[in-house]
């Protein structure tokens, strides 16, 4: 290739001003790209122009204010293709900064009709996709997006998390959804038959978007849901659209008792012979180059007992033994903990409860452990594994935790 028809990029860069967990947006008007939307400080590189400088440029152009380039620091870097555009292949900088001199205006009001700062857990819905993902990968790592488990009456909050999953849907091909799902570790929450209901029909409205999603089951042997509502629960992913998939992570370690075997399984249903195909094709690789392979022993076991009727029933039995044990000891504390009015997240079943205490965790705990009670810390709550505790001392517990609680109130 010769020099003169070698291949260009466009640069522009992009400046993201932090205020804590704030970020400054613009919204454009009058532009001809996008008006309507929220974006970024941002604009292309000028010839024999740094990053740093351009951004330095844009933000006196745009904004008014003078960002010096020792406090900028380069977070985030986007190769985007020119799609329908020939010719448009683009490579954008994003720069962070805290720091700056002036006061904010909207130096450009032919171009921009609002500047506003947005807290960074709560962006407008009005924004350019890629910016969005962009702050979205630089604020979390490009890992996760949460949402709010519970709504203000203890149920399943739908509405965040369609909210959430349908942000995503918007900007990605595929979403990957988790759900702890029956005995949630840490609340040891379930959902009810009609909120799946619920769940699954919204699945189904989404279109253009691949949804798979991950039923983690580890805690499922200790849930005293019934088996005819179970067997509803499965009939709901009969006829489900070819772009959803439904999985199961399933874990020995629960549901044998047989922890660090590290043994498990993981289920696919799909409407469609190819989705499922293309799974089984994919976990020979993924499983291979993650574990290699599991130990045989474990695979072993568990074959054993589920192939023998006779050890089948007994290990069934057993398991029926620490279910009543488990309800037996969340019913002593929840019953205590109503009596005391404390504060416990939804519970219907499996090893744990979560309370919780306040911004003042760290010396609730260095009280409890004081009394040799021993809890999970969280921000503002505490996990206590009902597992691990006999009923004795399930006994009065709910009153020492609500002692500590008020011994640090303000």
């Amino acid at each position: 290739m010769s020099r003169k028809d070698r291949f260009k990029l466009i640069p522009a860069v992009y400046l993201l001003l932090r205020d804590k967990d704030r970020v400054l947006l613009l919204h454009r008007a009058n532009t001809g790209y996008q008006d309507g939307t929220y974006s970024l400080i941002a604009g292309h590189l000028d010839g024999d122009e740094l990053g740093t400088g351009g951004v330095i440029r844009e933000a006196k152009e745009e904004a008014g204010i003078t960002v010096l380039a020792k406090n900028l620091k380069l977070v985030h870097t986007a190769h985007r293709l020119g799609r329908n555009q020939a010719g448009q292949e683009r490579i954008d900088l994003f720069f962070e900064a805290t720091k700056w001199e002036g006061e904010i205006i909207n130096n450009e009001p032919e171009k921009c009709d609002d500047l506003s700062w947005f807290d960074v857990s709560n962006l407008p819905h009005q924004m350019l996709p890629f910016i969005w993902l962009v702050i979205k990968d630089i604020e979390n790592g490009g890992k996760i997006e949460t949402y709010q488990l519970f709504n203000e009456n203890g149920d399943f909050n739908f509405e965040d998390f369609k909210n959430k999953v349908l942000e995503l849907a918007k900007i990605q091909k595929n979403v990957v959804l988790i759900l702890n799902e029956p005995s949630h570790n840490p609340t040891g929450f379930r959902m009810t038959y009609e909120e799946w209901v619920n769940l699954l029909d919204f699945f189904k409205s989404i279109r253009d978007t691949n949804v798979i999603v991950i039923r983690d089951v580890a805690y499922f042997e200790y849930d005293d849901r019934g088996e005819e509502e179970t067997k509803k629960l499965r009939k709901l992913l009969i006829g489900m659209p070819k772009n959803i998939l439904f999985m199961y992570a399933f874990s020995l370690s629960k549901s044998l008792s047989i922890y660090g075997m590290r043994i498990g399984a993981q289920i696919a249903v799909s409407s469609d012979e190819e989705v499922i195909q293309e799974f089984k094709d994919a976990l020979p690789f993924s499983c291979r180059t993650t574990w290699s392979n599991i130990p045989k022993g474990g695979m072993k076991l568990f074959a054993t007992i589920m192939k023998n009727p006779e050890l089948k029933a007994n290990f069934l039995k057993e398991k029926q033994g620490y279910m009543n044990l488990l309800n037996e000891r969340a019913n002593i504390f929840l019953t205590e903990a109503e009596e005391e009015n404390l504060k416990v997240l939804p519970y219907k079943s499996g090893f744990f409860v979560t309370v919780p205490v306040g911004e003042t965790v760290d010396k609730i705990i260095e009280d409890l452990e004081s009394k040799n009670i021993f809890v999970i810390k969280f921000d503002t709550g505490i996990r206590i594994g009902l597992c691990s505790v006999p009923k004795r001392k399930i006994k009065g517990l709910a009153k020492k935790i609500k002692d500590s609680i008020n011994k640090f109130k303000n």
